[in-house]
């Protein structure tokens, strides 16, 4: 069983709410009180004030892209929740101590990051876990003066969009990657 009920979802806990894996874009709204903003390219969700993996400050996002999915980024095309972003502080907040001291109250939970990408966005690296059928990330949120945690969470079902994914990833991402050490990574 994962630290932090990743397994079964995102668990706000503020409210003392899961937010389930696979449910429908359009049902997230019964769990909480997000905001939903819907746009002609997407709907976007977003649950703001909470707590989070063990405390954390955050504000929670899920969304689906109404356009042909891209491999790199297949889950946030998908009409179910298989990926949230947690955006920590408010934007400018981009910190490595900030970073830092995340990263070191995920691996207290999540054990030792699996690998990492030296400079993502920002000039600062993302760090990863793989863990059963979830993925957690943390660093600079991408294009943005923010720093954030990502998860997502592999679907069952989707299989052409899972094995695009696998493919872009061995040939696109998989090559700048290294396996994580904790003198390499500079926050």
């Amino acid at each position: 069983m994962l630290s932090f009920q990743l397994e079964s979802g995102i668990y706000l806990e503020n409210t003392r709410t899961l937010v389930p894996w696979a449910t429908e874009i359009g049902s997230l709204p019964r769990f909480g009180s997000p905001v939903v903003t819907r746009k002609s390219n997407g709907v976007w969700t977003e649950w703001r004030g909470c707590r989070c993996l063990g405390g954390l400050v955050c504000k929670v996002e899920a969304c689906q892209l109404f356009e042909p999915a891209q491999p790199s980024a297949y889950h946030i095309f998908l009409p179910e929740f298989h990926w949230a972003m947690l955006t920590l502080g408010p934007k400018g907040h981009l910190t490595r101590d900030l970073l830092r001291r995340t990263l070191r109250h995920l691996e207290g939970h999540l054990g030792a990051p699996h690998y990492f990408y030296a400079k993502y966005s920002a000039g600062l690296p993302v760090v990863w876990w793989e863990l059963d059928r979830v993925k957690v990330m943390i660093g600079p949120a991408y294009g943005a003066d923010l720093a954030s945690v990502e998860v997502s969470h592999e679907p069952s079902g989707f299989e052409d969009l899972r094995r695009r994914a696998a493919e872009w990833e061995a040939e696109h991402g998989v090559g700048a990657r290294e396996d994580y050490s904790e003198d390499a990574v500079a926050f």
